[in-house]
């Protein structure tokens, strides 16, 4: 609210937008959305002067100590374990030194219907660019025998997904934690408010201690994109490169 010209920033070249359009039908500087630019619509600029781009993911690390800026999403027939999702203290990239990150154990309550899937949604305000986006994310068995449902590990922007790891079907052993990442880059990223979510799901019940975590979410610019010759797209072209999506990634497992 406030940009009126559409840099993500609100600031003074935006009072000018308004200014000029003062009395006109101009959707651009119309930021209550009456269809028509006036005193009312200075309000919203001056209301949210000053407001700029992010430059990190807020709370990406949950330094906080709790999941605040975050909105949890349970979807139906999902079984969550009281208490979750909730911040604790885990090594989720395997460096050796536990941080807060967040930690969910869930399933379905019917594992014959869709359902199963935990996510963190926040919303980004981006100026344009193109913008690389990464998290790490880990499975703790805390049983004494191994497990098919690891679960699966998803990233998106507006919908699109960046970058996921499929672990369900494959087998998490007893006591086992297995530690992946997600990448993903996006050109043509347009200026504005952009939803980010990072979602877990498990197709079985919730009768095993099977443990999820996030940590380390994080986007920057992407560097090579001085380089390279962006074709804009109103939610950003997908760069996959080298990384693979599906069961062929590179998998790094530590007991």
């Amino acid at each position: 609210p406030g940009d009126y010209n559409g840099d993500a920033s609100v600031d003074a070249a935006d009072y000018t937008v308004w200014r000029d359009a003062l009395g006109e039908a101009n959707p651009a500087a119309d930021g209550d959305g009456d269809g028509l630019v006036d005193q009312d619509d200075y309000g919203v600029w001056r209301d949210n002067y000053g407001v700029t781009p992010d430059l990190s993911v807020p709370n990406g690390d949950f330094e906080t100590g709790d999941l605040s800026e975050w909105e949890v999403v349970v979807e139906p027939n999902t079984d969550v374990s009281s208490g979750f999702p909730r911040v604790e203290s885990f090594d989720v990239n395997g460096d050796g030194q536990p941080t807060d990150a967040m930690r969910v154990r869930l399933g379905r309550f019917d594992a014959g219907s869709p359902g199963g899937v935990v996510a963190l949604e926040q919303e980004l305000l981006l100026a344009a660019g193109d913008y690389e986006f990464s998290a790490d994310v880990a499975s703790q068995s805390l049983q004494s025998f191994g497990n098919t449902g690891p679960g699966d590990y998803v990233m998106y922007l507006d919908g699109e997904v960046l970058d996921e790891v499929l672990l369900n079907g494959t087998t998490i052993d007893g006591f086992e934690v297995i530690r992946q990442s997600l990448y993903g880059a996006l050109q043509g990223v347009q200026p504005g408010y952009h939803t980010l979510r990072l979602e877990v799901s498990r197709g079985a019940t919730n009768s095993r201690e099977i443990y999820h975590f996030f940590d380390n979410i994080a986007f920057a610019p992407l560097l090579s994109s001085a380089t390279a010759a962006p074709e804009p797209h109103t939610a950003g072209l997908l760069v996959l490169g080298a990384w693979a999506i599906g069961a062929g990634r590179r998998q790094r497992a530590a007991s």
